[in-house]
Order: structure tokens, then sequence, then C-alpha cells
């Protein structure tokens, strides 16, 4: 229906095949204007003509002499005309005063002009809007469309986008020429013209003309030149399917904008580069969120370097999406506005390559030093950088949390749902400010259009789709598909009189009906005669979830933790608070333990599976929640967030992003069965099941067990703002001690048998309850590291026993091109005191280095080798291998919170080897130290403490 345009004008030249002989003879008496044309220019009408309303495109005036109205701004002339000529005279005339884009034009005549503004909402003489100081009439905006090749109906969208350029910061933002200005259309006019939102939109004959309309707006209603040095191209026009929109919950964007969904509105932006053209290949909507993130890390306006400070967060962003994948974005993210939220989390850049581009890659290069700007762009407030989890996409190549910078704000970004609605696209394109303007249309727009065989506007109206859904208030109704219904096996009832649980499985379109006190289930395979609201509302209660019903109706519902592996993360946001209205409502995470009955936990949905997780809709804010046992609250990051009162958990929505809250039931061995919720800030929330978790933020169900602790459960594992990384820190005395770590979710060992003293590094551990690892501790405090992906553990001294110890830190983040060496790479040190008492080093000590040098290791596995070697001179019996630098220590400051000595290696080669061990030996206040730490690449140097061993 909405692509009536070509078919309706196709019937029309077919009636003239009908109509023969009458429609020619119409058309061939006005073919030709009066001799009298050009003398009454100003009076006289098409409607004088006597013409057709859809034939005034065959009128030529005698002699083939156009005389044509003004259409740049800079000259009101109409009477007498502003120039006469042929067609092509006209054309070339134009051209030669800077009036075109150089191609054929159609020369605007009054007649024509004034047959144009009859279908907007403007007189020939008003003014439209003032731009760049300049009054434009409307009669010169139709001068500019019928130069175009714009169809008449197309006038009034023309005209809305001249206003458009009367809004200075949008005019403003066009004056570079490196933004190509472009227009999206909402609303039922623009769908009743024909004006296209599929495939190839930007290709369709009336977005086309309406694009090299804006091209000569700009010319003649503005001093805009648009060059560049790779020239530009032409301004593009698309629609958003409006209808799109409503099918999967979401508003169209002039309705976010304030207008009502029945206007017709367009919205002026630029484009700095067409985007990629992303094909997500999931149904996930996180992850698709994510890819679209990804995406918009790459796109910013003016290149990642050249970004401002101040704009590089600022970028203005067009998003367009397929129905398709609105669709599955639509599951999880209940509106755009929610989508931007996600979007605004997880679309960050890590600083380093923010730094990198702005440094390397920007016109005005920065004067200073690398780390200079590195360390200013952390402290500016609008590139909002902090430490964050490592982008999902970058997992694998970098550490799990790094220094990220952010690259949008909130409200610069506008989602458009276009294209292909069969087809998985995505596209970001960064841009301009954007403005919207109300179309208006003529009081005679729906005879002038549908007179020239457009369908009624009325047909493009749309109603609001309400997206909730909610149950059907009659069970037998759903139940009855006109074959069969499902009955109480017991009773033999026509409806379900006793209560019973009811589930549905989608992938069969099976529905279960389980009675209370019955073994077996009775089931009906749902045809095409059954309720769908019903299926979908089943459907959205996800894997194992359930209602029960009693006396033909639904009276509760229960949502479940998977117990499916393969399903483990359970999305019902497409449901509610209104779904559950009259309705009680249960989160219920099903356990078999000790003395519990397996077949009655499994005949009710199955036991639930560890790790799994419910996303529900922030608007369910109250309900049961069910984990076998009596429930306790747990840590919480905002005490209003979560409350427990018996088992009814209330939740409030409106804390910030991020905030967790965790309950939990005791399991006999001294673990809880938790939920975890966090909130996502985006409209929805996260809950998170597991069988054997603890109730605090901060530790984990992960022990480590030893004859230091008699092998009890006293030291868990502390969680770190890495999700992989979990740490003890224990004091031990000197001894040897053997010893495990112990997963008590899994109820496994893991462990190896090496043996080593004081400082292990990751070492690679497996499910191994026989075999204990040996550590022989000098004596002090000792922090075990246990990653948890690569079950890699690594066990350092980070404080000795003895007062006069000091530790090394490298710094990741201070790695900078050589100023002595431009070939080569500055590698930073900080030798610190181990303590944290800054009194000692009020009086400057006396610090001498005596030597150091990088031990180049042919793989990452020689390393532990190295670094477990004891005695310095080790290093010597490799003095083929060892490279040492000169030195400066310009670089040396004290700090007087926690102390500490900087200096650098200047000159590390670039074509080194990615793996070995950094080492320096230095005398501070009459004692000997030697450090040594671990190089993974040589633009990758892991922040940590290293024990300093003393020599006497």
């Amino acid at each position: 229906m909405m692509r009536s345009k070509y078919y309706f004008r196709a019937i029309s030249v077919l009636l003239c095949f009908v109509t023969g002989v009458t429609s020619l003879s119409l058309t061939a008496g006005a073919a030709v204007l009066p001799d009298d044309y050009e003398y009454d220019y100003e009076n006289i009408t098409y409607q004088d003509l006597g013409i057709l309303e859809d034939q005034y495109d065959l009128i030529e005036p005698v002699n083939n002499l156009f005389p044509v109205i003004s259409p740049n701004s800079r000259y009101d002339v109409y009477y007498p005309y502003f120039i006469k000529g042929s067609h092509e005279e006209v054309g070339e005339e134009l051209k030669s005063r800077g009036m075109t884009d150089g191609m054929s034009i159609v020369p605007p005549t009054k007649i024509k002009a004034e047959k144009f503004l009859g279908y907007s909402a403007y007189g020939f003489n008003d003014v439209v809007a003032t731009v760049d100081g300049r009054a434009v009439k409307a009669y010169m905006v139709a001068a500019n469309a019928i130069m175009a090749g714009c169809t008449a109906e197309l006038t009034p969208f023309c005209i809305a986008f001249t206003e458009a350029l009367g809004d200075s910061d949008y005019l403003d933002s066009l004056r570079s020429g490196f933004l190509t200005p472009m227009m999206y259309v909402n609303g039922p006019a623009a769908h009743q013209i024909g004006i296209d939102d599929t495939q190839g939109m930007t290709t369709e004959e009336s977005n086309i003309a309406i694009g090299r309309f804006m091209e000569l707006a700009l010319i003649n209603f503005t001093d805009i030149r648009r060059d560049n040095a790779f020239g530009h191209v032409q301004p593009l026009v698309v629609a958003e399917n409006d209808e799109s929109c409503l099918n999967v919950g979401w508003m169209p964007r002039h309705v976010e904008k304030g207008y009502d969904l029945n206007d017709t509105v367009i919205t002026a932006s630029s484009f700095a580069m067409w985007g990629n053209n992303v094909t997500p290949a999931t149904d996930l909507p996180e992850e698709i969120m994510k890819v679209m993130a990804w995406d918009i890390t790459e796109k910013n306006l003016g290149g990642l370097g050249g970004a401002s400070v101040e704009d590089n967060a600022n970028t203005k962003r067009l998003i367009f999406i397929t129905e398709s994948v609105a669709t599955a974005l639509a599951a999880k993210y209940k509106s755009k506005d929610a989508l931007e939220n996600a979007l605004i989390e997880n679309a960050r850049r890590p600083l380093s390559m923010r730094a990198y581009a702005y440094y390397y890659a920007n016109g005005d290069a920065p004067t200073e030093s690398f780390k200079v700007v590195y360390n200013k762009l952390k402290l500016i407030p609008s590139e909002d950088a902090r430490s964050t989890a490592s982008p999902s996409w970058m997992n694998g190549i970098t550490y799990a949390s790094i220094d990220t910078v952010a690259t949008m704000t909130k409200g610069n970004t506008d989602i458009i749902v276009t294209g292909d609605a069969s087809r998985n696209k995505t596209q970001v394109i960064p841009g301009g400010p954007s403005v919207s303007r109300a179309v208006k249309l003529s009081d005679s727009w729906d005879r002038l259009v549908t007179s020239v065989n457009f369908f009624p506007l009325e047909t493009f109206r749309l109603q609001p789709v309400g997206k909730t859904i909610t149950p059907p208030e009659n069970v037998l109704s759903v139940l009855t598909n006109g074959t069969y219904r499902i009955l109480d096996p017991a009773a033999g009832a026509t409806y379900l009189t006793r209560a019973g649980r009811v589930c549905y499985d989608p992938a069969s379109n099976t529905l279960y009906y389980y009675a209370y006190g019955a073994s077996a289930a009775s089931s009906v395979v749902m045809d095409s005669g059954s309720d769908p609201t019903f299926a979908a509302y089943l459907t959205n209660l996800g894997y194992n979830s359930s209602f029960t019903v009693k006396n033909g109706k639904l009276n509760a519902a229960c949502v479940r933790f998977s117990s499916n592996a393969s399903k483990l993360n359970n999305n019902t946001v497409a449901l509610t608070g209104e779904s559950f209205s009259g309705i009680s409502l249960t989160l219920h995470a099903n356990h078999f333990g000790p003395g519990d009955n397996a077949s009655a936990a499994n005949a009710a949905g199955g036991i639930a599976r560890d790790g799994a997780t419910v996303e529900i809709s922030d608007t369910v804010t109250s309900y049961t929640v069910d984990l076998d046992d009596t429930l306790v609250m747990g840590d919480a990051t905002d005490a209003a967030f979560v409350r427990l009162s018996g088992s009814t958990v209330t939740v409030d929505p409106t804390v910030k992003a991020g905030t967790t809250a965790i309950l939990g039931a005791a399991n006999d061995d001294g673990t809880y069965r938790t939920m975890t919720f966090v909130n996502g800030g985006d409209g929805t929330y996260k809950v998170t099941y597991h069988s054997a978790g603890t109730l605090s933020g901060t530790l984990t169900n992960v022990y480590l067990k030893g004859t230091f602790n008699d092998w009890g459960m006293t030291d868990a594992f502390e969680k770190t703002a890495s999700d992989d990384i979990i740490i003890v820190t224990k004091e031990l005395a000197a001894g040897r001690y053997g010893f495990k770590v112990y997963k008590a979710a899994t109820d496994e060992w893991y462990s190896g048998d090496e043996t080593f003293t004081d400082t292990a590094y990751r070492l690679a551990l497996h499910d191994d309850t026989a075999r204990d690892l040996t550590l022989n501790a000098t004596g002090g405090i000792y922090e075990f590291k246990y990653e948890l992906s690569t079950d890699k553990l690594s066990v350092y001294p980070v404080k000795s026993s003895r007062e006069d110890m000091f530790i090394l830190s490298m710094d990741a983040d201070r790695i900078e091109t050589s100023s002595d060496d431009p070939s080569g790479y500055d590698v930073l040190w900080k030798i610190g005191q181990a303590r944290n008492d800054s009194t000692l080093w009020e009086a400057e000590p006396d610090l001498h280095v005596l030597s150091y040098g990088i031990h180049y290791a042919p793989s990452p596995d020689s390393i532990t080798a190295y670094l477990n070697r004891d005695l310095f001179e080790d290093f010597g019996k490799h003095s083929e291998s060892v490279e040492t630098f000169t030195y400066d220590f310009s670089e040396m400051s004290i700090s007087r919170v926690y102390a500490n000595y900087t200096f650098r290696i200047r000159g590390i080669p670039l074509g080194s080897p990615r793996y070995g061990v950094a080492y320096i030996r230095y005398e501070l206040d009459g004692k000997i130290y030697e450090e040594r730490g671990e190089i993974v690449g040589i633009t990758t140097i892991p922040n940590g403490y290293l024990l300093a061993h003393r020599y006497e």
C-alpha cells in the first residue's frame, strides 16, 4: 500500500489509452501558452489555461522561450521575469551565475511554481524562512524544487527543509563543507507519496529529487559552497518506517521528539561518512547492541585524532536499523532511549587508542610528550576517562580492566528503523546536529495527490500499538482449538477444575498441563486456531517457566532459572508489570540437595543451572523469591535497590546503572544458593543464580586451602576490578606449606606438583585432588592471584617482615618512544618502599643504580625460569643475551604519600623479541637490591609489585 506511487501512475497511463482522443485533445489544447502569456505573466494562472491537474508538466511557452523566476534569495524577481530563454539557454545562464550544481535543470516558470505551491500551506510570496540573513520566499523554494526535477507533491518537504536551514546552529554545522546534508522523514504524507524506506532507498526517484533540491537550496539560499579535497556527494533522503517501529514496540523518531504519531515531519541532519554495512549474525539483543557499540567506536566526526577534547564524545550520529534487527533488540531494550543508554555505557574506546590518535593523527599535534598527553586526556571531564572492563570486542588482546574514554553522550543519537525489513543490517553514520520541522500541507492536499493517483492520506494514518503482553482471562478459550481440549484427567470436566501447572514448549508449539496430584501430563499441539497472545505470553516467561490455573483461569506465574545449559539466559522483559496484573509472580531456582525429591524438582521445571540468568523489565518491582529455603539479604551497593521481607522482594529501578544486590539461602557446606541482582539502567535488570556462591559482593566461592589454615574455608579469594582475577592475601611465617585451590561451587580441587620459594609466576593448575602445591616461604605477606579463565596461579611476597625491603613497579601506562633513540622505547620504572610510611622518606636516601638490563627469553614458557633464579649472577651466565643501556635521572621524583623513585631505561630496540625479563640492581642506604619482572610485549609491561631481593 505504501508503494502506490508508480503503480497508480502506471494506471493513469493505461487510462490515457482507454480515454483515447479526448485526453489527447485536451493535452494538445494546453500544450502551448497563448501569445499574450509574456505580457500577462504576473496574473495568468495554470487554471486559466484549462489543463488537467496532472498535465501541467506539458506546458511549453510560445517559441520555446521560458520566462523563469528567481531561484536565488539575493534576487526577489518573478515579474517581470528573472531571465528568459530556451531550455538550454536558461540552464546555461543560471549555471554561469552560480545558481545550479552544474547539471541540467528544469526551467522554473511562475506557472509551474504556482502549481507546486498549491500542494503547500504557503502563498506564492510568503516568507518561508530567514536564511543567512535573507528572506527566502515560497516561490524561490518552488523554483529550486522545479530545477531539481521534483514533482509537485514533494514541495511541502522542500519547504520544511528550507525552514530547517533557518536554524542557525544547523546551518553553521554545514559551513565547513565536509558534512553532507541529509534528511529523514516520518509520517503518513511521506509514505503516501512514496518517499522510500526500503532497500536502495537513497536511489529512489523522489528521494534523489529532494536530495538535489537540498543541494540547490544551499547554493541559492546560503553562501555555503560545499567542497573539499576529494569532492562531495549529493545530499541524501531516507524515510523511517513508522509502522515497523510500532511493530517492535518503539516510537518513531518524530514522536520521540514531541510530534504526534500522524504528523508528517522532516529532520534535517548531515553526515561525515557513509557507515559500515554491519550484519549481526545473532538474535541475542545484548550481543547485537555490543556489535553496534563496536561500530560506534570506529565512527567519529572528523576522525578519532582530529576530534577536540570538547567534541570527542559529543559526536552526533544517525543509526539505521532494519526491522528484523530492531525486533531482536526490542526484546531487551524497550525503547530507543533504553538502547541509547546501553550503547553509551558499552561504546567506550581504550584511552591508549584515543591518546595515540590524538597525538599522531591530529593536524595540530601537541608539543608535549605522549605520556603527558595521555595523562591530560585522562583528567579532562569531557573524555569521561575511567577504569572499566575491556570492551567485549577486545577480549584476548588486552587486560581485563583498562582505561577507557566515552564515545557517546546522551541525546546525540538518532535511531531510525528503515531499510529492507527482511534483512539484518545496522549502520552507524556520524555527522552534525539535527533539526526537525513539521511538513505543512495544503488544505487541498488530498484532492491534489489523489488526482495524480496516490491513495488518500487517511490510508496511511497509524494507530498506537500496545506492546504489553497480557494473559487471556479464561484458559478454556485458549486451550480449545476446534479439534480437542485439555481436560482434567481425573475429573473429566470440560475445563480445568483442579489447580495445575501449564507450561508451553515453543519449539514444538505444545502446551502441557500437570494437574496437582497427577503424575502424567496432558498435552496439546496448538494449531492456527489457538490464541497467539497466550502462546506469546507463555513463550516470554522463558524456558521451564509456567502458570498455575484454577477453575479454568490463570492465577499465578512462575519464572524459573533455566535447567538447560544451552538456554541459560531467560529474557522475560517483554512482560511488564501490567502483564502480571491480578496474577502472583514467583522467581524460582529449583534446587536438589540432600533429602530433596529429585523427581519432584524435575517435574516442577528442572534443577536450576549454575550461572543461569533472568532478565526482567524494571516495571516488575515486587514478587516472591523461592530458593527452597529461608532467604537472607547479602551485600548491596545501594540498600534501596533490592529489599527483602520474608520471601517478598521489592526492587527500586531508579538506582544508578550497575547497582548490585545479593540474596540467598544457605547450603549445608557453608556456601549459599544466591541470586545477584544488577540494574542495567536500560529499563531492565538482570538476576543471576549461583548454586554455591557467597552473600558478599567482594568474596568468591573459591578458597585457598592448605596446611596454613588446616585445610579449612577461612581464606576465600576476593573479587577484583577484573572479572577474571581473584586474590587472597595471607601472612605466613617462614616454613614449608602444602596447599590447593578449592572451587566450592563445583566441589573441584585445583593443584599441581610444583615446589617453589616465595614466588611463582602463572603456574598452570589442573583438577587434581591427589597432589599439593608446595610453598617454601621465607616469611612475610604473600598475594595469591588466580586467573579463573586459565586456571593459572601466581604467588608474590608483597611485603617482607623486614622493614628495609623495597618493591618495584613497572607501569604499563608509561611507555613511550625514546627521546634518545627514536627507533626504541623507554620503560618507566618505579622503586618505592614496601610499607606506607612517608616519614622514612622525608630525607632523601642515598640511591645508586649499579646495573640493569633485559634478558630476552625465546618464549613465554622460559620466563618463569628466569624469574625464579635465586642469584643475580645467574644472568651473567647468559651475558650474550643481556643488553644494558644508559640511564637518565632527570625523571627522578619523590612522592610524599607513597614514596618512590622514578627513572627510565632508555632505548629498548623496536626489533626486540616480545618476551623477556627486565632486571635492575641498585644500592640504597648501604644495602644492595635486585628486581626482576616479566616483559610480555615491548608495549605491554604488566603493572604489579615485585620483590626486591636484599644483598648485604
